[in-house]
């Protein structure tokens, strides 16, 4: 579970530096928030299924 927490923090920390960033865009702040956030979605989501495949890995040993 440590990988997932240490995925959560990081993908939560690009959301807020990408939040933070939005309004320096040239596209719409919203939408590049938008786009963070699927990003972030996306980084957490493939941090649990890598964590998920470590302890099935771990588990069958």
């Amino acid at each position: 579970m440590t990988t997932a927490i240490k995925a959560l923090s990081a993908s939560m920390a690009a959301l807020l530096l990408g939040a933070g960033l939005a309004g320096c865009e040239r596209e719409g702040p919203l939408e590049r928030a938008g786009e963070e956030a699927d990003e972030t979605v996306e980084d957490v989501r493939q941090g649990l299924d890598d964590t998920a495949d470590r302890l099935r890995d771990e588990r069958e040993r």
